[in-house]
Parts: C-alpha cells; sequence; structure tokens
C-alpha cells in the first residue's frame, strides 16, 4: 500500500525545515550582534579591531587621525584618546 510518502521526500522536508531554521538563527544573531556593536564609539571599534589583530598598525594609526580630524575623539567617555597616542 503506498502512503505517497518516500524516503526522498522526508529527507527534504527535514532539509527545507533545517534550513529554515538555520536562516531564522543566523537573522537573530546578526540582529543581536548590531545591536550590541551599535553601543561602542567608533575609536572603541576601531581598538578592538586593532587588538583582534584584523587591521595592521598603520592603518589603524590612519583611521584614527580620520577619527580625530572628524571629531569622534572629542565625546566626554574618550579622555584618555585626548591625552595623548599609543
Amino acid at each position: 500500500m503506498n502512503t505517497g510518502f518516500s524516503l526522498f521526500g522526508v529527507l527534504r522536508m527535514i532539509a527545507m525545515m533545517a534550513a529554515i531554521i538555520g536562516v531564522v538563527v543566523w537573522v537573530l544573531w546578526r540582529a543581536t550582534r548590531r545591536g550590541a556593536a551599535s553601543s561602542q564609539s567608533p575609536l572603541e571599534l576601531l581598538d578592538a579591531r586593532y587588538a583582534r589583530g584584523e587591521i595592521a598598525t598603520e592603518e589603524y594609526q590612519e583611521r584614527r587621525r580620520v577619527l580625530q580630524a572628524e571629531g569622534h575623539l572629542d565625546s566626554p567617555g574618550s579622555q584618555r584618546e585626548a591625552g595623548g597616542g599609543r
């Protein structure tokens, strides 16, 4: 007696459900990560990237100069940066 279900159909359905769940988890993960990063200042984000080794010293210094020129180092919480470089 044929019930209309096949092993291929069941596996395809499981794969589809896994893909949907994966996309939902990824979207939620990205949304929460973006929210956490937005609470940091541009200089804090730059410092973190430099500390993780994602950017070289020259690039770090250049980007820091750009942030300083744009006034991102003049915020109330950035007194340690205003006192001098690294």
